[in-house]
């Protein structure tokens, strides 16, 4: 059966924006695995220490729901998917949090675990930085707090880089992929308030059967 993934930044919205649409479709929802992730609260402590094994960590999660989502009976809705971790991953090498063999580890897992069936639909979610920090200050988990400017900026550039990739047909998930980048600036608290919000289930309404 068919399904589509969103994405974004950390405070984008992406997770208000997958209840929503799974509500309004009655679509199958496959939430982010971050709640009561020890782990990831234990990152944002040591992330020198704890990058590569929260990724790598995450990675499987996400093949995990998409290896659900890909064989599902019924569409789903995937809040965040492998190629939006592959982002994380990057920057935290950058960071030199993760070591290049480690990197090196984690391309050749991600390589083979992109045979999984892709989404039909990749929802990339455009929001500046400077708006996802606050919604992240106003939402108010404590693990976040310390977030900074500058690495939601390193991030939206690590996303803007895998998205280019993608609609050039360059990525490993470029085939049969179609991408739809929508500005989420300054969407409603109620999502279903966006035009774009309304554009966006119209489309995944014709895209059920049609994988």
């Amino acid at each position: 059966m068919s399904y589509l993934a969103i994405e974004g930044l950390i405070g984008s919205g992406k997770t208000t924006l997958a209840r929503r649409m799974a509500s309004q479709l009655q679509w199958r929802l496959l939430e982010e695995p971050v709640a009561g992730n020890a782990l990831l609260e234990d990152f944002y402590v040591a992330p020198e220490r704890l990058a590569f094994a929260l990724q790598i960590k995450m990675l499987h999660c996400r093949y995990a729901q998409q290896q659900v989502a890909a064989h599902s009976t019924e569409p789903c809705v995937l809040d965040r998917s492998m190629v939006g971790d592959r982002c994380f991953c990057a920057l935290h090498s950058r960071y030199r949090n993760i070591l290049p063999r480690e990197q090196e580890v984690y391309e050749e897992c991600y390589d083979v675990m992109t045979a999984v069936r892709p989404p039909f639909l990749m929802v990339y979610l455009e929001v500046d930085p400077e708006v996802a920090l606050s919604r992240i200050h106003q939402r108010g988990r404590p693990m976040e707090q310390q977030m900074t400017l500058r690495y939601l900026q390193d991030l939206d550039a690590e996303y803007e880089q895998t998205m280019q990739q993608i609609a050039a047909g360059t990525h490993a998930w470029s085939r049969g992929i179609e991408l739809w980048r929508v500005p989420w600036n300054y969407q409603h608290t109620d999502p279903s308030q966006n035009a774009a919000y309304q554009d966006l289930v119209e489309r995944a309404r014709r895209y059920v059967g049609h994988p």
